[in-house]
């Protein structure tokens, strides 16, 4: 059994810089303790009664997460695909591929519509 963990990717209005560094420290702790995936969602804005917040770029916090761990696999739990151009989002997952040593794990691209969703996934 594998077990992953959401690196805490919030970024609330009163974000301060010593905050954002938490996602390495967090990175690098979740891998010490053997967990097998960092997971990050994507949402850009807030919904009350659902969640009180938006979260940083999902795609640079796991790259920033790359570069300080080197096992742990490397997931976006919700990245909203329309906000990209397609090309652009293909480079820069295939550029955290690399980066990240081949580390890019199943991922879920969503359309940014409630109840809709597409997943895509790459062998472990």
């Amino acid at each position: 059994m594998r077990f992953g963990v959401y690196l805490p990717t919030f970024a609330w209005r009163d974000l301060r810089l010593d905050q954002a560094a938490r996602v390495k420290a967090f990175a690098r702790k979740a891998e010490e303790l053997g967990f097998d995936a960092l997971w990050v969602a994507e949402h850009f804005l807030e919904a009350p009664g659902l969640y009180g917040t938006v979260w940083m770029s999902p795609l640079l916090c796991l790259a920033h997460a790359a570069s300080v761990t080197s096992r742990i696999r490397l997931a976006t739990g919700l990245l909203i695909a329309p906000y990209y151009h397609p090309v652009t989002l293909a480079r820069e997952i295939q550029t955290l591929w690399f980066l990240s040593g081949g580390r890019v794990a199943a991922s879920c691209w969503g359309s940014g519509r409630a109840g809709t969703s597409t997943s895509s996934k790459r062998s472990a």
